[in-house]
């Protein structure tokens, strides 16, 4: 019996012993044979400023390294404009950092151009997909795959002056564009001089297009249907804003920064404006300005066709993937830095700290306990709308510009919105090789809109 009981404790030890082992190596495995891996995540991000983007993603690459000490992360930074054409040359040549990272209007492109790793199977063993974001999940899915994980996003809001609210007798912000319309009037004959009821950016670059699709969006418009009733409606909107003067012409000139200035000097009331504008620095600089957040000024949806209608904004923000030559052991790691960022708690920190919107449903919940300025934007993101896929995907960027030319034209007043859109859509349509691919991606983007606006 006591031999017994010696050979069963023995051999217990040795299968723990065992454990201990395989559980090292398969950890020294993932971390390379050497017990050291280095892995390279490349971004848009600059590490410049200590209360940046960048400064808070590298926290959280710190915060991994210490936890994962054999994990040593090196970050490559790349200008916007030159990412996507990086990304291609290295895939070219087969030399790609072990994460790579992208705009999200560019997932498809680089899906197709062979930069990113289908993903989908990785992603459905996780098991977090469903808690992402309806327009999430289509920003980052390409011919039934999936390429990419949308990490955070940014969309627009309405913004007000609530003191010059105040001083024109108005007490609730506009819910729909009639309201809006009134609202303006109103303004327009308490205001000093130079200082406008509104302003939004119709400049001619992404921007413009950016900041009409909610308008075109929650009136049930389509950037490939220029000339349906509801596209040419919610351009009419603009002209109507700007040719009663409650708009400035200048808004042909804007970009969004210069909204925050104008608005930050008091020279507009109202403003279409983004969540990244309410960083730290940003809301102290506010603050220095007698503009203070929840007495001063405020933000709230940007104003619907009619009551009733859900408000469908463009949905921003950027995404990580795996490169197309990934490989283990470093594709293991990498997957593990992923699910480290993609935590719900250190999501919510991140975005927490950068103005920025969770793309996981749970991650929303725990940021805006604690920004509740950002509460609208939070909400938005829930039916927020990645712009390829309501906008012919891969001819998204085309299209945009189509679009905006339209949009210039009109609020120059060289052309009535009707006229102008109805150009624009037979321009749109001559992007594809033939009616039926047209009709396949007009179809898609009915869908996808009717698909966030549920």
């Amino acid at each position: 019996m006591r031999f017994k009981k010696i050979w069963k404790v023995w051999v217990i030890l040795v299968v723990f012993g065992i454990t201990l082992l395989l559980g090292n190596a398969m950890y020294l495995t993932k971390a390379s044979n050497s017990q050291q891996i280095t892995l390279t995540v490349q971004t848009y991000h600059s590490t410049d400023q200590t209360t940046g983007t960048g400064y808070y993603l590298l926290q959280q690459f710190k915060q991994y390294e210490k936890l994962h000490p054999n994990v040593k992360i090196i970050h490559n930074y790349v200008p916007f404009g030159e990412l996507v054409k990086k990304l291609i040359v290295q895939a070219m040549s087969k030399k790609m950092p072990d994460i790579v990272f992208a705009d999200n209007p560019d997932v498809q492109y680089l899906a197709r151009s062979g930069v990113f790793k289908d993903i989908t199977n990785i992603v459905k063993k996780w098991g977090i997909w469903n808690d992402f974001t309806p327009g999430s999940q289509l920003a980052v899915t390409y011919k039934g795959k999936i390429w990419a994980l949308h990490h955070d996003t940014n969309n627009l809001a309405l913004w007000y002056n609530k003191d010059y609210f105040k001083q024109a007798g108005i007490t609730v912000p506009p819910k729909t564009w009639g309201e809006l319309l009134e609202v303006c009037k109103k303004l327009k004959g308490k205001l000093p001089k130079n200082v406008y009821p509104i302003g939004f950016s119709a400049t001619n670059t992404e921007e413009a297009t950016w900041q009409f699709e909610p308008f075109l969006w929650s009136n049930g418009g389509n950037l490939l249907a220029l000339d349906r009733k509801e596209s040419i409606e919610a351009l009419n909107l603009w002209a109507t804003l700007v040719k009663n003067g409650y708009a400035p012409r200048d808004v042909l000139n804007w970009g969004q920064g210069d909204l925050t200035t104008y608005f930050k000097n008091k020279r507009l009331v109202m403003i279409i404006q983004g969540c990244w504008e309410l960083t730290e620095n940003n809301l102290a600089d506010f603050k220095k300005h007698g503009l203070v957040y929840g007495i001063n000024f405020d933000i709230t949806y940007i104003p619907v066709p009619q009551k009733g209608r859900k408000v469908v904004v463009p949905a921003g923000g950027e995404c990580f993937a795996l490169p197309s030559t990934s490989k283990s052991p470093k594709e293991e790691v990498a997957v593990d830095l992923l699910k480290f960022l993609y935590d719900s708690k250190n999501m919510a920190e991140f975005c927490k700290n950068t103005g920025r919107i969770p793309t996981r449903k749970s991650a929303i919940d725990i940021m805006i306990k604690e920004r509740p300025d950002l509460k609208v934007f939070a909400e938005q993101a829930k039916n927020a709308l990645p712009r390829p896929a309501a906008g012919g995907g891969e001819k998204y960027t085309q299209i945009s510009a189509i679009t905006r030319e339209a949009i210039q034209k009109v609020l120059s007043g060289s052309l009535g919105a009707q006229k102008a859109f109805s150009d624009a859509a037979e321009k749109i349509r001559k992007l594809f090789t033939s009616e039926s691919e047209y009709k396949q991606w007009l179809k898609e983007a009915d869908e996808a809109l009717k698909k966030v606006s549920k």
